[in-house]
């Protein structure tokens, strides 16, 4: 019976090219190949599997970039392409492939540059050895099918998964500790970066005020740059006191720069409204006379900025309580 004419897949699988790859002579593994890069991105490493259907494959991504009618190309982010059967594998063996997995997933969104490289790279080494060894089991069960004479004892093929399942668990662990410390330290990069649109807004705040003719002292304005300064010392002793600082590695790009825009201005709002509710004599705190007035008032506006928290508590303890009712 004549072959069947081979058809070029519109979209390969992992499984497609290891069955190419396995075929004598490879006759049309190279095509699927390249049709495979032309999808997916080019293959940086790759591994299958002879005696059972897996097939591990590192790519990186291509991004097409458009700009007055030119059309090119530039590197983009590492994913594992892995196809697998775990029909032999111990429940533990593939719970820890799933992990592996999910972990590539959930990760590859988050981490940039050099900390994503490395992080699929580990993935992808667990990935790969852990499949050498559903291999090895798919190759020592078939081998004991075939020996009639006796009954093998493959007992020790469920203990070498256990083991190396709990060895894969570790490494995976350790790979998304790095990838939490390198989102977190990402974050806080863009976290910085906001600081100064934070500060030029509350420069045109300041300047602002000056312009108010009302506004002889200046102190209010005053106020608001202590406020800033107190705040931006804050973010620098936490970064200093390694890398302290409270934000969610969950946001886009954008809005951690957004909110390191606004830890400056949200400190020096706390210094002015320290400062116009204590002259309104809505805190009980002693007004200061003489000429200490204005490093009094600077000094709770600094407090106000470097302490967010002491800034609301101070607020809100200091909100009158309602009328009691009749």
């Amino acid at each position: 019976m004549a072959d069947e004419p081979f058809v070029l897949p519109k979209s390969p699988t992992p499984l497609e090219l290891r069955r190419e790859f396995i075929k004598a002579g490879q006759p049309h593994f190279n095509e699927i190949r390249d049709k495979f890069c032309e999808v997916n991105g080019d293959i940086i490493e790759e591994h299958y599997y002879p005696d059972t259907p897996a097939a591990a494959i590192l790519v990186r991504s291509r991004r097409e970039r458009r700009l007055f009618g030119r059309r090119w190309f530039t590197k983009g982010a590492y994913k594992l392409h892995v196809n697998y059967s775990s029909a032999e594998a111990t429940p533990s063996f593939a719970a820890a492939l799933r992990s592996a997995r999910q972990e590539e997933h959930k990760n590859s969104a988050l981490l940039r540059s050099r900390a994503q490289e490395i992080f699929a790279q580990t993935i992808y080494s667990v990935i790969v050895h852990l499949l050498g060894i559903l291999d090895l089991v798919s190759r020592e069960r078939e081998e004991a099918s075939r020996d009639l004479t006796s009954q093998p004892d493959l007992e020790w093929l469920d203990q070498r998964q256990s083991q190396e399942a709990e060895a894969a668990e570790k490494d995976i662990t350790e790979a998304k500790a790095f990838a939490t410390s390198a989102v977190r330290n990402s974050a806080i990069t863009f976290y910085i970066i906001g600081l100064p649109l934070g500060v030029a807004l509350v420069t045109m705040l300041i300047f602002g005020l000056l312009l108010v003719r009302d506004l002889a002292d200046g102190q209010l304005a005053v106020c608001l740059a202590a406020g800033a300064i107190g705040a931006l010392l804050s973010v620098m002793t936490r970064i200093t006191n390694n890398g302290q600082v409270d934000v969610a590695i969950e946001r886009t790009r954008w809005m951690t720069v957004l909110a390191g825009a606004f830890r400056p201005a949200v400190g020096a709002v706390f210094g002015a409204a320290i400062y116009v509710l204590i002259l309104g004599g809505l805190i009980p705190f002693k007004e200061a006379v003489g000429t200490g007035t204005t490093f009094y008032f600077t000094g709770l506006a600094f407090l106000a900025g470097f302490s967010e928290r002491w800034a609301q508590d101070t607020i809100v303890q200091s909100t009158p309580s309602s009328a009691a009712t009749p």
